[in-house]
């Protein structure tokens, strides 16, 4: 039987963790989503995770957070968020390579991590996949068993997807800020190499914070940094389609 490889755990002090301004959990296999049970290896050059997440309505994901059994550690996380393919993680959404907000112990002596990026944009009642991992050291990853779907997570080594494990699902939030204003996109250019442009009926924030569709403008035409942090840029034209 395959098995990912368990790390020791360390015991912390506890203290509390905020939210950056304007940020809510938006997913959340947290403390109240299952039982902890187990610290797993977790590096980006080697073995690492990502757990399915899939909402009703549009979202604007912009940070991540972990929970883990490892102390503070310095450098950068690589953050992915991957398509579905059959049930399994598919081709790359985005990925980022930041350094975390804070690394901070919580009430119940686990430490959490939390990194923002973004924003990215994903799609109602589409499946995606996301993970984090420790770039060059080990950031630990805990996971939840009994957890809140199917006790499994899907395992990688480097960026190549290897099987689903059994462990356990994996203890993270994921943070968005509040409803902004959603567009179908009518129009989608690349330019300067950019090769992850918002689709022609994808959808696209323009990160107008709002109350109800109304306080949208009923069109939007930008040119945004290209998701992911690749090359060049996106021309958008988009219709308005809600507040979300």
């Amino acid at each position: 039987m395959r098995m990912c490889r368990r790390i020791g755990c360390v015991a912390v002090m506890a203290i509390g963790c905020s939210l950056a301004a304007g940020q809510e959990v938006i997913w959340d296999y947290g403390h109240d989503a299952g039982r902890t049970n187990g610290c797993w290896a977790n590096t980006t050059a080697g073995q690492n995770f990502a757990e399915r997440v899939i909402w009703e309505t549009n979202q604007t994901v912009t940070a991540m957070r972990i929970f883990t059994c490892i102390a503070k550690r310095d450098g950068t996380v690589h953050i992915k968020i991957l398509a579905d393919n059959g049930g399994v993680p598919g081709a790359v959404v985005a990925a980022f390579d930041v350094t975390p907000d804070s690394w901070e112990p919580d009430h119940t002596g686990e430490n959490v991590v939390t990194a923002s990026f973004g924003p990215v944009n994903l799609d109602a009642n589409t499946p995606y996949w996301i993970g984090m991992s420790g770039n060059g050291f080990e950031l630990g990853q805990h996971a939840l068993n009994p957890g809140p779907e199917n006790n499994q997570m899907a395992q990688f080594s480097g960026p190549n997807y290897s099987f689903m494990t059994g462990v356990g699902d994996q203890k993270f939030q994921l943070l968005g800020g509040g409803d902004t204003c959603q567009y179908t996109v009518k129009k989608s250019k690349a330019k300067g190499g950019c090769e992850a442009c918002p689709p022609k009926g994808g959808n696209f924030s323009s990160e107008t914070e709002c109350e109800d569709v109304g306080d949208c403008a009923k069109k939007v035409k930008a040119t945004i940094a290209c998701p992911g942090g690749g090359p060049g840029t996106c021309k958008i034209k988009g219709k308005r389609s809600a507040c979300g």
